[in-house]
């Protein structure tokens, strides 16, 4: 409705990991434990259907490519 594209902003305060999948269950339970990582989720997968792209499922179940941003990041009202 802004045209401010929820993808691209600025999303401080997170941590992404990446782990082969056999150790991704432990590595799941491993960050519940402590109390900032109780809401951890895995988030996707590294296949090999689109080598070099990162392509996302939308709440509507379409596929986007995952661009990497460009210009400045918008500031912070902090």
């Amino acid at each position: 409705m802004l045209g401010i594209d929820p993808w691209a902003v600025a999303n401080d305060g997170k941590f992404l990991l990446f782990v082969s999948m056999d150790q991704a269950e432990y590595a799941l339970r491993s960050m519940r434990r402590h109390p900032l990582g109780q809401s951890a989720s895995i988030l996707g997968r590294v296949v090999q259907d689109h080598p070099g792209v990162v392509v996302g499922i939308t709440q509507f179940g379409t596929q986007r490519v995952v661009v990497m941003p460009s210009g400045d990041a918008l500031p912070r009202i902090c």
